[in-house]
């Protein structure tokens, strides 16, 4: 009886700020998708719209993909104030990466951070057959002989994947220059070219491998989070003594200029969703791990995690 009291309170409240908030009592919650259908973005917005509507969160979800220049499109429509005022946008890492390396001119700060809500841990993965069962392991085998062990990732040099690369075997007493990283056309494409011999080693996101596992033909060495995740079997590589942390988060941002009210209106919704059950079961279902920041300790996440992307771009001499 409680628990149903509580939640009958915190949902009240929820209304309470969304029915006196100008923007999300006037007009349904709009979403912005900086992509087309498909992909992670999409399958973000699109869960979050469900879950919202359906445990009676909000009344009405419009979802709009606008691909375009990486994302960098939708971006700019946000900041110039061509989407309705009452508009969330998906956004992930490489809004920073992107920003740093002059794809984008402009970045996290000429918008409203409001909420990270995922987190997809980016994974080493090699062959079964290679023979190597822990992290040290491959990394002794790349120590003797790197150019013979590239790195295989789903995008560019400079990329989240790639970097992710770099960290690990810089902690092994490689340097940037060292790896040799082998780009791919997205995840899949990845994932294709490494099960046909490609390099010895994939860097990518649990997600995207998560349901190849089971074939037995792929082994997972180590995952790169703070503390171990639930339901993923995987030591994380600080348990096994490389200090490499580095996730792929997904969030919503809203456009700069509204009032500190519609802001925490928005907080407290996306709040709100992150406690239901059927938010949870989105992320077991997506090997997705809760992720959830808002207000100063986002804020304090973007600088830091952008300091680091910097120090490594810097190092790979893709930036100055």
């Amino acid at each position: 009886m409680l628990s149903r009291h509580y939640t009958f309170l915190r949902r009240f409240f929820v209304y309470a700020l969304v029915l006196f908030s100008p923007l999300l009592s006037a007009a349904p919650l709009h979403l912005l998708i900086p992509s087309g259908p498909g992909g992670g973005w999409d399958t973000t917005a699109r869960e979050v719209a469900r879950v919202l509507q359906g445990e009676g969160l909000v009344e009405e979800v419009v979802l709009t993909n606008l691909a375009g220049a990486g994302g960098g499109q939708a971006l700019l429509s946000l900041i110039e104030g061509e989407q309705p005022e009452s508009t969330l946008m998906v956004q992930s890492l490489p809004l920073l990466l992107r920003n740093l390396t002059g794809v984008f001119d402009v970045g996290f700060r000429d918008i409203q951070p409001i909420a990270l809500m995922i987190g997809a841990h980016q994974v080493v993965v090699v062959r079964e057959e290679d023979g190597h069962s822990t992290t040290a392991e491959w990394l002794a085998a790349v120590q003797s002989d790197p150019v013979a062990h590239a790195v295989v990732g789903g995008s560019a040099p400079g990329s989240l994947d790639h970097i992710t690369a770099v960290l690990l075997l810089t902690q092994a007493g490689l340097t940037a220059g060292d790896v040799r990283y082998a780009p791919s056309d997205a995840g899949a494409d990845a994932l294709r070219r490494f099960r046909q011999g490609l390099g010895s080693a994939l860097v990518t996101g649990y997600d995207q491998v998560a349901n190849e596992l089971a074939s037995g033909e792929l082994r997972v060495l180590g995952i790169a989070s703070p503390e171990p995740v639930a339901d993923i079997p995987v030591p994380t590589f600080r348990e096994q003594g490389y200090d490499v942390v580095l996730v792929n988060w997904r969030g919503f941002f809203a456009r700069a200029g509204h009032s500190d009210d519609v802001y925490a209106a928005y907080r407290e919704l996306l709040g709100q969703l992150a406690m239901t059950n059927a938010w949870k079961e989105v992320l077991a279902r997506y090997g997705w791990s809760d992720f959830v920041l808002m207000g100063d300790d986002l804020d304090s996440f973007l600088e830091a995690q952008e300091e680091m992307l910097r120090d490594v771009l810097r190092a790979l001499e893709i930036i100055q």
